[in-house]
């Protein structure tokens, strides 16, 4: 069953639409989606490691870490780290190492426009001056200092090593015991935020493109890892010169939402074939989605035509030369237009063991008929991560109209920031979101009633 034909469905009809096909093919098909107010939360990661001392710890309990809030012993006293809107849980080493962890402080998510997101962030940078590091006992051994909540057989931690900046401006690993030196504490940097398509668009076409202007929102929101930008795609309205699906370069050029669906959908099939077996998708999407690609369909289902598959594999197949024309990209197909794709047998994701393939001819398809199947393979295989939020969207901002709406994404690799940074990146992060949520507003203006 697919969701459109050729005359696609009247967006106000679509929800009852996908209630219906729910009750009919059960609950693997993504539901109605889910409204609420857009919201912004960010993650400081630490680099460094907590240690654990108790023998019972196993890498099974290790991995529990994550999420678990965190107390610290200061002058005898266990306490709690958190406040308004922010907290310190533990976080899992990539890979997992038996007896280690880290920790991250999480803010929000918060609503947009509050102030709640820069009051939380502002007491994060705050904590951060009290957190242990290279406490010793009269012995010279570290005191264990850290506790995990609900890890008993793991506690105590000690933190044995960070990630720092030193006042002259190197990075690195400072150790526990390590010669004295001013240093700062350095975090990687998580940033989601309720996305609208066209700002997912704007983005991409920014890094595929390298252009030289830089927007705020773009200096801030986009990632700081230099040598994955070659493996941005950008869908621009000049591949639809052939007229794929009957569809025109005029009558996609000023719709950047459906743009924004379309190069989400081609820079996730394209990552496949780059990841190694048993990896997730995320770790190679420098901007993750959240919300599931069925529900992100749902925002641009009326301007799709005929077979998605037909389609995302024409823009897959082709790339704009330097006069700006669409041509066949030989490197990935065989034949022009519904060509075949050579790299068919490694565009799929696979466990460690090489079993429980899906291909992306599978996932798109599935997409157009209500399933997410990478959103399920994820879940089983992996950790969830991706659309793992499922069918939330979130209005733009000083809306509550169904029709302007926000997908979920994560914005990975951020800039990392030290402590003195945390308050006012809040700020600009929140204006940027907001400024993209403006952009798409004025979009959606220019447009008229759709």
């Amino acid at each position: 069953m697919s969701f459109v034909s050729d005359t696609a469905l009247s967006l106000r009809t679509w929800p009852a639409f996908f209630l219906a096909v729910v009750a009919l093919l059960g609950p693997q098909v993504s539901a109605a989606p889910q409204f609420s107010d857009p919201k912004i939360g960010l993650e400081f990661e630490q680099p460094g490691a907590l240690y654990s001392r108790n023998s019972r710890c196993t890498l099974e309990l290790t991995k529990q870490a994550k999420w678990k809030n965190v107390q610290t012993l200061t002058d005898g006293q266990w306490s709690w780290r958190y406040g308004n809107n922010w907290k310190l849980t533990g976080e899992n080493i990539p890979g997992g190492i038996k007896g280690e962890a880290r920790f991250e402080y999480i803010v929000g998510p918060v609503v947009l426009r509050t102030n709640d997101f820069a009051e939380a962030a502002t007491a994060v940078a705050n904590d951060v001056l009290n957190l242990p590091f290279g406490e010793k006992d009269g012995r010279g051994n570290p005191i264990y200092d850290y506790r995990l909540d609900g890890l008993d057989d793991c506690n105590d931690w000690t933190l044995g090593h960070a990630w720092v900046q030193y006042d002259n401006g190197q990075k690195g690993f400072h150790i526990w015991d390590g010669p004295d030196a001013c240093y700062d504490m350095l975090f990687e940097t998580q940033l989601t935020a309720a996305t609208p398509l066209s700002g997912y668009w704007r983005l991409a076409k920014h890094m595929a493109t390298k252009a030289n202007n830089q927007p705020l929102w773009e200096n801030l929101l986009w990632p700081d890892v230099n040598a994955r930008k070659a493996y941005f795609s950008v869908v621009v309205p000049e591949l639809f010169a052939a007229r794929p699906n009957d569809m025109s370069a005029r009558s996609v050029q000023n719709n950047l939402s459906l743009l924004g669906f379309l190069s989400f959908v081609v820079n996730v099939a394209e990552s496949a074939h780059r990841l190694p077996a048993g990896k997730s998708t995320k770790h190679f999407m420098l901007l993750m989605p959240r919300t599931d690609f069925v529900t992100m369909y749902w925002l641009v289902a009326k301007d799709v035509k005929g077979d998605l598959w037909k389609l995302v594999k024409h823009l897959i197949c082709h790339r704009v030369n330097s006069k700006g024309k669409a041509v066949l990209d030989s490197s990935k197909c065989s034949t022009n237009m519904v060509g075949t794709l050579k790299l068919d047998k490694e565009h799929i994701w696979k466990t460690a063991d090489g079993r429980h393939p899906l291909d992306i001819k599978d996932w798109v398809r599935g997409i157009q008929e209500g399933r997410d199947l990478l959103q399920r393979w994820d879940k089983d295989h992996y950790n969830g991560q991706v659309g793992g939020f499922g069918n939330k969207l979130e209005y733009l901002d000083g809306s509550t109209n169904q029709k302007e709406a926000a997908v979920i994404i994560e914005y990975r690799g951020l800039k990392e920031m030290i402590r003195d940074e945390i308050p006012q990146a809040s700020v600009d992060m929140e204006s940027a979101i907001i400024d993209l949520h403006r952009l798409d507003m004025e979009d959606r203006r220019r447009a008229g009633p759709s």
